[in-house]
């Protein structure tokens, strides 16, 4: 498949079956994977609150006077502060690893309908910190989790047919938003908002971009491609309403909530929330806008994620604004040699500056990640306080609440192999105060300053910045697993099931740095982990079978030809019969045999709208398990939210075994 960009690389994955049953049709729902009680649960703490809302929304001031509508076009060019400081070297830290006695918590995902168990809760999307950090909501490619902070106890799961993208706790803590997207999050496809004790959904929403609440508020504003709708969710009641001519992709709140920023493909608009009135608009010629307001709601910092413009792709950089739409200054990092080029599959590329902005607590700087490196700016003059520049990647977290730190996760291609980091920089004194031996994703900060979460190659950990060490540690991912990466299945990958003799554990393979692991089908629980593969002799390992799409597949058994409609001809060569199974599928289908030779599971991703430009995003991994005697569909089943890389039935013939890359395990029953 080819890809039609570096920077928005799709996930493929599909899901897989299990044989002798009567023929059924199961599919997970989007609010599976929970029993909604009747009766409302007291013996759970509620999130402390964080507004006293008990009556009527809360009422933005109204302005003295609306500023007449405007346009501000983009500058084409933007002056560069002066007096750089000297780029700062890289460290060369040592790679980070758990001790060998440290407590690791592996828990069970959301199964999905038809599955025994599910191992693992899959690969982490977005974490959310309840107001009072007593719970934490966590979105994955599997499904919406809220545990508890201190000991990862499950409250509530649900399994999820798409991505869990984002997920918003309400101001006070009595609900939580959660959006569903495709493959990549590149596009939304509906949201949710959710009762915190349960999970029972209180309000679902089709075809949205975003679920944002009002800071202190009960007001939460749905963004979809036609408009913005503020409801009040104290009675759910539609307080404003925006319609947009032109498809809007995001929208922001200003902390005081007076303003909001919506971005389309072609322009920001800023509108009064207490009239929805556009005040100005900022137009770009490049490309999509964010939008970040300074803490005193008085200034915003607008930035452009580059995209084609005349046959090259072009890079981003900052601008500051007043909230009346002047502009005050344009930042471009000094180094001009940080934009490289580069031509991928006949397209000119042109990478520069920022791919994500943060802004301090106190509004004095601001930090940029860009594709070839970091800087902190100060906001007043848009000078370069500290940067740094190589061949590789950067990403910053949040500052931490009291303005003192902030994180950056470095990627460097300079050295081979690439040099993986994470740097604590005191952001007051400008200086390096740690180098944390490992590299991944800083959630959410604490409000002590002192902890944050951080989602470490599918671990989610409470790093403590003093101790340099983390106090409790989530397994989330219980396979090997790619967001960005596309699985072949090459006949000789190296990602396998082995299921034991006797059909009560499987193994799994494929982790890079060659280790297996070893779970309990029934339960989940991890049972031990691997070197090598010496200990699982007499153990069965999965075999995965493509189907071409011009020449299909054939053995001594079965032959199978793909015809013009995508259907797949199945002809059993022992008996002669021949059935076809219609599937309408987006990528060469694979199987696996039972072990007794009769039936056969089919993975593929199916259509579920007709054939349009997104239509990508309108796919669902599927497994069919079919009897090949008689032709029957014994199963279907779907619970992967990206596509299996590797399947297998047990000895018995009960149970169908499917890895995934959006990092779980899923047992299904087929008996």
């Amino acid at each position: 498949m080819k890809l039609k960009s570096p920077i928005a690389l799709i996930l493929l994955i599909a899901g897989l079956g299990g044989c002798a049953a009567p023929a059924s049709t199961i599919e997970s729902s989007p609010t599976r994977g929970i029993d909604t009680p009747t009766v409302e649960i007291t013996d759970t703490p509620r999130p402390a609150a964080t507004s006293t809302d008990t009556s009527t929304p809360t009422q933005t001031p109204q302005p003295s006077s609306t500023p007449r509508p405007s346009t501000t076009p983009l500058p084409t060019s933007t002056p560069s502060p002066i007096g750089y400081p000297t780029e700062t070297p890289a460290p060369t830290p040592t790679p980070y690893a758990l001790p060998d006695d440290f407590p690791i918590i592996y828990p069970i995902g959301a199964a999905p309908e038809g599955a025994i168990v599910r191992i693992g809760i899959g690969e982490i999307l977005e974490v959310e910190l309840s107001p009072d950090e007593q719970w934490i909501a966590i979105g994955t490619m599997t499904g919406l989790y809220v545990l508890n902070t201190d000991t990862y106890e499950e409250l509530w799961s649900i399994s999820t047919e798409r991505l869990v993208c984002s997920v918003n706790w309400s101001p006070d803590g009595s609900m939580i938003g959660y959006v569903q997207g495709n493959d990549s999050c590149l596009q939304n496809t509906g949201g949710v908002v959710a009762d915190w004790q349960t999970g029972t959904t209180l309000r679902e929403f089709a075809d949205i971009q975003n679920l944002d609440w009002a800071p202190g508020s009960s007001l939460l504003a749905v963004t979809s491609h036609s408009g913005v709708i503020v409801w009040d969710t104290r009675t759910w009641e539609v307080y404003r309403l925006y319609e947009e001519k032109d498809s809007i992709r995001d929208s922001w709140w200003s902390p005081d909530g007076r303003y909001m920023a919506l971005s389309t493909y072609e322009e920001l608009k800023i509108v009064d929330t207490t009239t929805f009135e556009v005040i100005y608009s900022i137009e770009s010629e490049i490309s999509y806008l964010y939008a970040l307001f300074t803490p005193d709601s008085q200034f915003m910092v607008v930035y452009v994620d580059g995209r084609e413009v005349g046959g090259a792709h072009v890079g981003s950089y900052v601008n500051v604004y007043e909230l009346s739409g002047q502009l005050l200054y344009g930042y471009k990092h000094p180094v001009e040699a940080e934009t490289f080029d580069f031509e991928y599959e006949g397209e000119e590329w042109i990478i520069t500056l920022a791919r994500r902005v943060v802004i301090s607590p106190d509004g004095s700087m601001y930090a940029i990640d860009r594709n070839y490196g970091y800087s902190l700016v100060d906001f007043a003059t848009g000078d370069s306080l500290h940067f740094q520049t190589f061949r590789g990647s950067a990403s910053i977290s949040d500052f931490s609440p009291d303005g003192r730190y902030i994180v950056i996760g470095i990627a460097n291609r300079d050295t081979n192999p690439v040099q993986r980091h994470m740097e604590l920089w005191n952001v007051e004194t400008l200086e390096m105060e740690a180098v944390l031996p490992l590299t991944g994703t800083v959630y959410e900060w604490f409000q002590d300053s002192q902890r944050f979460l951080l989602d470490y190659e599918g671990k989610l950990m409470q790093w403590h910045i003093s101790e340099q060490e983390p106090r409790s540690v989530l397994e989330a991912v219980s396979a090997p697993y790619s967001s960005w990466s596309n699985y072949r299945y090459d006949d000789d990958n190296d990602e396998a099931v082995f299921w034991s003799p006797n059909s009560q554990q499987l193994a799994v393979r494929g982790y890079s740095d060659g280790r297996l692991t070893v779970w309990d089908a029934n339960t989940g629980g991890l049972v031990n982990t691997l070197s090598d593969e010496t200990a699982l002799s007499g153990w069965t390992e999965s075999q995965l079978h493509e189907i071409d799409e011009d020449t299909g597949y054939a053995d001594e058994n079965i032959q199978i030809h793909i015809q013009e409609n995508d259907d797949l001809e199945i002809e059993n060569l022992l008996t002669g019969k021949t059935f076809t199974a219609s599937e309408s599928w987006s990528l060469p289908p694979h199987f696996v045999y039972s072990q007794d030779g009769k039936c056969i599971a089919l993975i593929y991703r199916e259509w579920i709208t007709p054939a349009v430009w997104d239509a990508y995003y309108a796919q669902r991994n599927v497994i069919t398990v079919w009897d090949i005697e008689t032709g029957t569909q014994l199963h279907r089943f779907v619970g992967h939210t990206v596509e299996a890389y590797s399947v297998a039935f047990s000895p018995d013939g009960t149970r169908l075994a499917s890895v995934s890359a959006d990092g779980s395990i899923v047992i299904w029953d087929v008996e």
